[in-house]
């Protein structure tokens, strides 16, 4: 799963290139959805920009396509649609957690 989860968010990223509702792989998309319906899965899924900016430290500088710019701009928040600081929590960034078991004795 981490495997799959770093190429969806870098391959856009980088090369422009959609794995996610992405009708050449049907069956790719079906798997990540059954993944993200498993609370175990949830509770570890990472972003997509932790993904693209831990890959240069890991692999060395990586190479972007003209066409990938307005995937990057979204996934860093350059084009408006996220900064930081992000704004207080209303609940909704505790919504991966819900569904898992209540641990003992919290």
């Amino acid at each position: 799963a981490p495997f799959l989860e770093r190429m969806a968010a870098s391959l856009p990223y980088y090369k422009a290139l959609t794995l996610r509702r992405n009708d050449g792989w049907p069956r790719l998309e079906q798997w990540f959805l059954a993944m993200e319906s498993r609370p175990s899965y949830r509770h570890i899924q990472s972003d997509f920009y932790t993904h693209v900016h831990d890959l240069p430290p890991q692999i060395g500088r990586c190479q972007s396509v003209p066409e990938a710019e307005g995937f990057a701009a979204e996934i860093d928040g350059s084009d408006g649609s996220w900064s930081l600081p992000l704004p207080e929590d209303d609940g909704s960034l505790l919504q991966p957690l819900q569904g898992l078991p209540a641990r003992a004795g919290a």
